[in-house]
């Protein structure tokens, strides 16, 4: 049996580059679903992440990432991962950041097997639409948090 996962694209549209989680999560929601999955784009941030991640299993979050790498680079990590893949600022243009509503989660006592698809931004300067370099990665953005989705469906497969 599969396990059901969401992958949720987050971030500001109107930031820049930090819109990259929803745009990819909108790429995604054009596409024929894959069987077990659910796409949603949105703004959210902080706290309101938190309440979308309640009922959830498993999910893939998109989301732009400082991690001093080339921008467009794109990183699959655990939570618990974040600091040894050298992302070490999530979510810069949100009011409390993607690390912070994680450790938030934890504390609640709701454990959701994770996996974020961090992409390096170019830009977060307060704009509609991506850099000509994060979009051109989006598609590769869009196969990341895929395979991620694919592999957490994976351990209730029978």
């Amino acid at each position: 049996m599969k396990r059901q996962v969401t992958i949720l694209g987050i971030g500001s549209i109107l930031m820049g580059d930090d819109g990259v989680g929803v745009r990819a999560a909108e790429a995604l929601q054009t596409v024929e679903p894959q069987e077990g999955v659910d796409v949603v784009a949105s703004g959210l941030l902080g706290l309101d992440l938190i309440y979308a991640l309640e009922e959830v299993e498993a999910a893939v979050i998109i989301d732009a990432a400082d991690f001093g790498g080339e921008p467009g680079e794109i990183r699959v990590v655990s939570p618990d991962s974040l600091a040894e893949a050298g992302v070490e600022r999530l979510a810069a243009a949100h009011s409390i950041g993607l690390a912070e509503a994680l450790t938030m989660l934890r504390l609640t006592g709701m454990t959701p097997d994770l996996r974020l698809v961090c992409v390096q931004p170019s830009d977060v300067s307060p704009r509609e639409g991506l850099s000509p370099v994060l979009e051109a990665a989006l598609p590769a953005v869009c196969n990341a948090a895929m395979e991620a989705a694919r592999e957490l469906a994976e351990p209730l497969q029978g």
